[in-house]
């Protein structure tokens, strides 16, 4: 992100976020403010009419009122008295019409529209019963005519004249417009200041994101340490602790990406080395070629299972590295102890839990077994024991091999996990570089388990495998196989 201040600024500030942000906001509020004020100014109009309307009732009612009041059989005198004691409203008038003539006006001065020889006024004129209602007139002056009218009666109830008021709207409906104006005005500008407002304090809100931008500039390989500082809560918060989490594994797998690289180019060069060497320094005594030769394809033999090992590490990353199936364990384990006894000369005992249906790729958990198995071989001697087992729980199966070998020192038993580490002197010629035991934890995590180490010097070690939620009942067994086969 380009800040305030850089050359740049001017040219990159409508590519901001929280320009774009706002400026879809400003338009939201354009388009709805465009939508709010005919429909403000049509709303205040029916307000102005409802009151008008109101008042003219008001009025009129005033009127029978005081006709009421003063029982007042003289009609003339009773308009002449209503109109000296009533002021109509802005806009508003009176008209009185006694049989079909007209008597008065309230005020005097009436406009072109209403005059008492127009259409309309004639037709109010001549009506028996109220009615209200409104015309909408070509004079601009004048707009809307709104009207009412009240048969006036005599005592014994006899229609004989009729009240009509009339308000105009030009007057009032001006101000509602300028009103309206000064409504949208007030708007537009409350809009501006709240955009520009808003401008700066989304900068403030979006401040992680250019500090996780900044960071991620300045991050390389040789630089992982810098995080983001991690302030109050919200997602703005949960944002800079997963980018730290981000980071926290980036570096982790670039810190053992490197480790491995050093280690795997270390671990290389050592049979190379000695290749070449012998090859070098072979002569023409055709005895001492054939060690050469010897020597050398043996330490090709090892380079190449040191690269399958570290292919099969890399492997261990993608999806499909495990494909689970359910197969029956005692027949598991019976094949794992037969390929055992092969290996080499020992005392081997294969311990068995309960029969169970457990869903594991046997493939896979067989070649751990087997690392598992010559990792316990080469750091035992003939005669010793190393026996092969399995535990069925209710939620996971145990694997295991135990031998009465050398065993393993504490500060060593979390370090045989790693790539490339050997600790200590086996009994026999060990061929591996240092990636068997990290084959055997990769195979197990991509179960979804673990490999753990017990082990005490002197006495001997028991490494466990442990699968989670690995156990199938028999008819679980085959009903999930039924529905592989639909």
């Amino acid at each position: 992100m380009i800040l305030p201040g850089s050359e740049r600024w001017p040219q990159n500030i409508f590519r901001e976020a929280r320009t774009q942000i706002l400026l879809w906001y400003a338009g939201l509020f354009l388009l709805l403010g465009s939508l709010a004020i005919p429909a403000f100014r049509w709303v205040l109009f029916q307000r102005i009419d409802e009151r008008v309307r109101g008042d003219l009732l008001e009025q009129m009612t005033g009127f029978q009122a005081h006709q009421q009041e003063n029982n007042l059989g003289d009609i003339p005198a009773l308009i002449s008295d209503f109109i000296l004691t009533t002021l109509p409203e802005d806009e508003n008038y009176f008209i009185f019409f006694l049989g079909n003539r007209f008597y008065t006006s309230s005020p005097k001065a009436l406009p072109v529209e209403i005059q008492p020889e127009t259409r309309l006024v004639q037709f109010l004129a001549a009506q028996r019963e109220a009615i209200q209602g409104e015309q909408v007139s070509d004079n601009p002056a004048i707009q809307n005519l709104i009207y009412v009218v009240e048969p006036i009666r005599s005592v014994q109830g006899q229609v004989v004249g009729t009240f009509i008021g009339i308000h105009t709207t030009a007057g009032e409906r001006q101000e509602a417009i300028e009103g309206t104006i000064v409504f949208a005005e007030v708007l537009a500008g409350t809009i501006a200041i709240a955009f520009f407002l808003s401008w700066w304090i989304s900068g403030w809100v979006l401040a992680p994101v250019r500090s996780l931008t900044a960071t991620a500039q300045e991050i390389s390989e040789e630089d992982l340490e810098r995080r983001l500082i991690v302030g109050g809560r919200g997602e703005m918060a949960t944002l800079a602790l997963t980018f730290n989490a981000m980071l926290d594994r980036l570096q982790a797998l670039i810190v053992s990406q490197r480790n491995f690289i050093s280690d795997a180019s270390h671990e290389l060069r050592t049979p190379i080395t000695i290749v070449r060497g012998h090859l070098e320094l072979m002569g023409d005594d055709p005895e001492e070629q054939q060690e050469a030769i010897a020597i050398a394809m043996d330490e090709l033999d090892r380079l190449e299972c040191m690269v399958e090992e570290m292919s099969l590490l890399a492997k261990a990353q993608r999806p499909d590295f495990v494909r689970p199936g359910v197969i029956s364990l005692s027949e598991f384990m019976s094949g794992l102890g037969t390929k055992a006894k092969l290996l080499g000369e020992r005392q081997w005992c294969l311990e068995l839990g309960r029969e169970a249906l457990v869903r594991i790729d046997a493939q896979r958990l067989t070649e751990a077994m087997l690392n598992l198995i010559q990792n316990a071989i080469e750091h035992t001697q003939p005669g010793d024991t190393i026996a092969i087992g399995s535990l069925v729980s209710d939620r996971s199966v145990m694997f295991w091999v135990r031998d009465t070998g050398i065993g393993i020192a504490p500060e060593h038993q979390q370090r045989i996990f790693q790539r490339f580490v050997r600790i200590g002197k086996s009994t026999s010629h060990a061929r591996g570089a240092g990636l068997g035991l990290p084959i055997v934890q990769a195979i197990a995590e991509a179960h979804g388990g673990s490999v753990a180490v017990q082990s005490q010097l002197g006495v001997g070690s028991t490494f466990t495998i442990t699968i989670p939620y690995a156990c199938e009942t028999p008819s679980r067994a085959r009903r999930a196989g039924s529905e592989r086969n639909r």
